[in-house]
């Protein structure tokens, strides 16, 4: 590898872990240095002091740009935590119309009109999503305490069946069951402000549901005539992948709560009402959510049932994360938000860091959105880019083909 003593004795100063990974990091990091340069330094060099060498020079110009951007986006996200009262009804609105749009575009082909379709999905929406809260609370506040005591039962008796070495899932199950009484109390204590945001939001998407086009056209009057073919594509584009989104993660996790609840059922396993309506809500959160609901139906039954149901339920854990994690949820996610499973994994700790539980259900969507208008915003700012990379097939620009050219004139015989 051509990596001088000297240089893995200081790289492996990085505590344990760089013991191990010293050396091959250092590697690759030599590897493509040379070419690290070449790709920043493609073109002639510019005018610059005999001391700065014109990689360095656009490196620099690069990361001004990066710190830029990372400000306008700590900014968005101070604005979003500082008055949540005004963004996250917004924020909920959005999604609520994008959700319904689909209802909305049936009612109005059987005859309804568009304030009368807005209305009745507004409307069936509120009382769904009230029915759904209200249930949530009944069922959570009075029942999550037995159901974090019989999930840490079922993780000391993992432990004790594998001759306590899983002590540590113990307490990290005991733990999280304090956490969750803990945030669902907190929840309840704050109802008066999640009773404001849902109205708000309901309304919201009342609205635009039902003058949603109109406000966008006008937006669109607003916009160079040149550009506004791809920005109408873009939103267009943008609230399909919401709504697709959406939809399909509603799917999945009603199929796989209700899943799970006739299987409880069937078992005889108590408490299956309140890990359902919890799985509905973690199935939201791609892959992990899952895991984790799966991940405390197995332990109630662990603590409570027949090594017969353990087994059932084992095999029905597996199965079924396997099915979600490899096949339905790549599926749904790299059909609608066009994300690869590894982007979606290391973004759901980015949100949580951020915002939460709320930012762990929305970063998905919100960087599905970004991967689907990122081109037009790179259009519109005027950088350059292939014809065929353009977000419709309208607004790329298609080379005109030369013109054929005159023929020949081929010698007569005998002439």
């Amino acid at each position: 590898m051509k990596i001088h003593p000297a240089i893995v004795l200081v790289a492996q100063l990085a505590g344990v872990v760089g013991l191990f990974a010293a050396v091959p990091v250092t590697a690759v990091l030599l590897a493509v240095a040379s070419a690290t340069v070449a790709i920043v330094d493609p073109g002639p060099r510019p005018e610059l002091p005999a001391l700065v060498p014109s990689w360095l020079d656009r490196v620099a110009q690069w990361s001004w740009r990066l710190l830029v951007a990372l400000g306008l986006g700590a900014l968005a996200v101070l604005v979003i935590l500082t008055v949540p009262l005004v963004v996250v009804p917004v924020i909920l609105a959005t999604i609520l119309a994008a959700t319904l749009a689909p209802l909305v575009h049936v009612l109005v082909r059987r005859g309804r009109s568009q304030g009368q379709a807005a209305g009745i999905a507004a409307g069936g929406g509120f009382f769904a999503i009230t029915a759904l809260v209200v249930l949530t609370f009944v069922v959570l506040v009075d029942q999550l305490g037995a159901m974090a005591q019989a999930t840490t039962d079922g993780a000391e008796s993992l432990s004790d069946a594998a001759a306590g070495t899983l002590g540590l899932l113990g307490a990290a199950v005991s733990a999280g069951g304090v956490e969750a009484v803990k945030a669902t109390a907190d929840a309840a204590s704050a109802v008066g402000s999640a009773v404001v945001v849902a109205v708000l939001s309901v309304l919201l998407s009342f609205y635009f549901l039902k003058d949603g086009g109109h406000l966008w056209q006008r937006t669109l009057a607003h916009t160079r005539s040149e550009a506004a073919g791809a920005v109408d594509a873009a939103g267009s584009r943008a609230f399909e992948v919401l709504s697709g989104y959406m939809i399909g993660t509603g799917a999945i996790s009603l199929v796989g709560a209700t899943s799970q609840l006739v299987i409880m059922l069937i078992l005889g396993i108590p408490l299956a009402l309140p890990i359902f309506v919890l799985s509905f809500f973690l199935c939201f959160i791609p892959y992990i959510g899952g895991f984790i609901s799966t991940g405390i139906a197995l332990l109630v039954t662990i603590a409570v049932g027949s090594p017969t149901d353990v087994a059932i339920m084992a095999v029905w854990t597996i199965v079924f994360n396997l099915v979600t994690g490899n096949i339905v949820s790549p599926l749904v996610y790299g059909k609608t938000v066009h994300l690869h499973p590894a982007v979606v994994l290391v973004a759901i700790p980015a949100g949580s860091a951020i915002a939460g539980i709320m930012g762990m259900f929305l970063v998905v969507p919100v960087l599905g959105i970004v991967a689907t208008v990122w081109r037009t915003v790179l259009e519109l700012i005027g950088l350059p880019r292939h014809p065929t990379d353009g977000v419709a097939a309208s607004t790329a620009v298609v080379p005109t083909p030369p013109a054929p050219e005159a023929p020949v004139p081929q010698p007569v015989a005998g002439g």
